[in-house]
């Protein structure tokens, strides 16, 4: 009888052995983002600042969609930028013994900071330039003639292009023309001057302004 038992057991055990079935595999994320049909950026949050990586548990289903995603890293503010992108993603399906089968994985999605956009001066003409001198330009700070260009009898223009920030304060000056012994002279002259902020749809912005600055020694 014990012996009967025993052999029953066995068989059972293989039986049960037999009825086990594999309904998913682990696949690392190097060999699962080798297997992306479609990958998608997750778009960075307005007004956050945060950066860093958000990290999911992943499960694949048979068709290569993904059809569960658990965070388990990463900051909450980026995660649901993230999860947007992640449930977007698509696999090549994979196969055990010829069967589609169920995956899991993990998906990274990595943040950085977006680029900031460069906003260029609006560019004016001299005559419009000329218009956003304040009170503050008939005190102009004096230049200083150097002391070589009286020496040598070097006069002329000087061609500038100076930057005007949203308070009207020069905020970068940069030569065009001009006589290389009287640029620098020019370049801390204009450096000083105040100038009315110019405003575009009722707010002050940044301008680039063309100025020009004679030397005449007799002047």
């Amino acid at each position: 009888m014990r012996k009967g038992i025993c052999v029953f057991l066995v068989i059972w055990n293989c039986v049960a052995a037999a009825q086990i079935i594999v309904d998913r595999v682990h696949m690392t994320e190097a060999v699962s983002e080798a297997r992306l049909i479609k990958k998608v950026s997750a778009e960075y949050p307005a007004d956050v600042h945060a950066t860093g990586d958000v990290v999911f548990k992943a499960l694949i289903d048979q068709e290569g969609n993904v059809q569960r995603l658990e965070a388990i890293s990463g900051n909450p503010m980026l995660i649901p930028s993230a999860m947007i992108a992640a449930k977007q993603y698509r696999y090549k399906p994979y196969r055990l013994n010829g069967e589609p089968i169920k995956v899991e994985t993990l998906i990274t999605i990595p943040f950085t900071p977006p680029p900031v956009k460069e906003v260029k001066p609006v560019q004016l003409s001299e005559r419009e330039s000329q218009s956003l001198c304040s009170g503050l330009c008939g005190k102009m700070p004096p230049r200083i003639y150097p002391k070589e260009a009286l020496e040598k009898h070097i006069e002329g223009p000087v061609e500038l292009r100076a930057i005007i920030d949203t308070e009207g304060n020069v905020k970068s000056v940069s030569a065009v023309s001009g006589d290389p012994i009287l640029v620098p002279a020019a370049i801390k002259a204009v450096s000083q001057w105040k100038y009315k902020p110019y405003a575009k749809d009722g707010r002050p912005i940044e301008v680039e302004v063309p100025v020009t600055v004679n030397f005449h020694i007799g002047n």
